[in-house]
Order: C-alpha cells, then structure tokens, then sequence
C-alpha cells in the first residue's frame, strides 16, 4: 500500500512539474505595430561622433547638422561641455581633467538658433584654437544642442527639454600610449528566473582612447549557438567601461555554456567559458519533494528488511 501511495505521489510530482513548465513558456503572438505619430518636438544629430587629428598651434574648424525630426519648430542653444568618464564607469559632463581641456579651446559660431522647421536642418559650426603647450594624447568634450518644445500632453501644455550632442574626440598625437585592462566579468553560473546577463568593465592606462568589443554568446550543451551579441564601446584614458550583455529572449529552464570575450587594442583580452543553469523556484521545490519522498521510502524499505531480519 505504501509503495503505490509513493508512486502515485511522484506521478503526481512530475505530472505537476510538466504542467507548470507547460504554462511558463509564452508562446508567440504576431502583433502588428503601427507608425506613431510624430511626437512635436524631437531633434537629431548628423555626425554623433567626431574626432579631429590636432597639433599645437592649429586653427581647426568644424561643424554639424541638427535635424528637426519632429512635428513644431522650434529654437536650440549651443554649447560646450568636458567629457569624461566616472569611477562608476558613468558618463560626466562636468568633471574636468587633463584630458578635457579643449573645452576651454572652442568657438561657438552661434550660440543661439532660432524657429528650425520641421523636416529641416540647421548647419552648426564652430572652431578649435589648440595652444602651442597642449599635451599629447586625447582631448575629449562634447558640444551640446538643447532645445525648449511645448508637448501637448492630456493634462495640456508640457514644457520639455530636448538635449542631444556631438563627441568631439581631439587626436594631438605626439607621445601617444595604448594600455589598458580587463577589471572584472560579472557571469552568474545560476538563476531562479531569465534573463542571463554579464557586466564586463575595462580600464583604460593609456593617453588616447580605444574602441572595447564585448561578446556575449550562449550555446547549447551540443555546441548550438542560440545567441550572440557583440556591443562596442570607446574607453577613454584613465577612465573606466562597464558593459552589461543581456540575452532577452532566456528560456525560463535550461542548461547553458555562455562565453564572455572581450577584445581591445587589436588583440583579445578575456575570454571564459561558463556552464550556466536557469531553474525556477517551484521545480527546485518539486525537487526537494521528490527527493525527500525517496529518502523517506528508502528508509521505510530499510526498517522493513530489519524486521525480517529479526
């Protein structure tokens, strides 16, 4: 009698845990997604990113276009900001340093535009005075366009501030110095619930900035790839990157090989391989039951063979 009663407890276990795994898993739903609206204020940016080879001395000039991608007109300010990296690997406009003294070397055509139309643009230039004792290496800042729009909103007129800007990097060559280090890869090998992710963070020892590859792959424990990420960013001297890899579409149970590379300064730096377990709360516990039952008519089986023992 006990012995059913077991089986038909694990049957139940198991016919449960096929259930709720079952009822986890979404299933795919086509939607269609229409064409918002435009919203009446929105700016772009035509480059976003900049970088000008420099010498002590020169007069450089420059420029960029401002898109006005929205619905109303609108008036922008220009101006210039240093450009660094915290210790939290966080951008920082304010914060200035040897790296961010050509803030204090530009020229502002215009600092102040007026009534761009929707679908136009507006030519912004400017000017880079470089002082003969400028330090080799990068010179980093950024030269901000904000504007001032009025976003028509349920609760009715809603002043809102639009701010996008231009990365002007400043190449001084002379005694130039590439080095840098891999600080940390964040990969957890277990989790209750998706998705998996990484954090890989690299510092930068040099004098010049360098572009950081980060990889993220998942593959099945055949070797299937199932997905592959690579994200790239700029590592500016004596700061730090943090770069988080996130696999979005995780199943919610599973056993994976995840493999973080990270590659910079034309060579690879990290790379580690990591056998990673997805298993949610309640099969853990169905587990537990389940193993606990075992224990249990394992131990009724073995007082039993002692009584005939006897």
């Amino acid at each position: 009698m006990k012995k059913k009663l077991l089986v038909s407890i694990s049957m139940a276990l198991m016919l449960a845990t096929g259930i709720f795994s079952g009822a986890i898993v979404p299933s795919a739903v086509a939607q269609e997604v229409s064409d918002s609206e435009k919203p009446p204020t929105r700016i772009g940016i035509s480059p976003a990113k900049e970088k000008a080879v420099l010498k002590p001395g020169d007069h450089y000039r420059g420029s960029f276009k401002i898109l006005n991608t929205g619905s109303q007109a609108f008036d922008f300010d220009v101006y210039v900001k240093p450009y660094s990296i915290n210790g939290d690997c966080v951008d920082n406009y304010d914060a200035e340093n040897s790296f961010t003294q050509m803030s204090r070397w530009v020229k502002l055509d215009q600092s102040s535009y007026f009534g761009l139309q929707p679908d136009h643009e507006q030519i912004v230039t400017y000017s880079v005075d470089v002082p003969m004792d400028a330090p080799a290496g990068g010179q980093y800042i950024v030269i901000f366009v904000e504007t001032m729009g009025d976003d028509t909103e349920q609760s009715g007129m809603v002043k809102t501030s639009r701010r996008i800007g231009l990365k002007l990097y400043g190449d001084l060559g002379g005694m130039t110095r590439q080095a840098g280090e891999v600080v940390s890869v964040e990969q957890s090998q277990f989790y209750l619930d998706p998705p998996t992710s990484s954090v890989g963070k690299v510092r930068n020892a040099g004098n010049i900035e360098f572009q950081s590859r980060h990889t993220y792959k998942v593959a099945s424990l055949s070797g299937k790839e199932l997905y592959t990420n690579t994200t790239e960013i700029d590592v500016l001297p004596d700061t730090c990157r943090a770069v988080t890899s996130t696999w979005d579409a995780t199943p919610a149970f599973g056993l994976f090989y995840v493999t973080n590379t990270i590659h910079y300064i034309d060579q690879p730096q990290f790379e580690e391989t990591k056998l990673v377990l997805i298993i949610p709360l309640y099969v853990l516990l169905i587990f537990a039951g389940v193993l606990a039952l075992v224990i249990w008519a394992a131990i009724l089986r073995i007082r039993k063979n002692s009584r005939k023992n006897r």
